[in-house]
This record gives C-alpha cells, structure tokens and sequence, in this order.
C-alpha cells in the first residue's frame, strides 16, 4: 500500500504542479 501511495503522491504533485501552474 505504502508503494501506491507513493506513486500516487507523485502524479497527485504532478497534477497539482498543473494546476499551479
């Protein structure tokens, strides 16, 4: 579980960086 959050962390930054953008 603690994988998948991470690579659900990282797209969630991703979008946010998006968004941020």
């Amino acid at each position: 579980v603690i994988g998948g959050d991470e690579c659900n962390i990282n797209e969630h930054r991703s979008l946010v960086a998006i968004f941020d953008s």
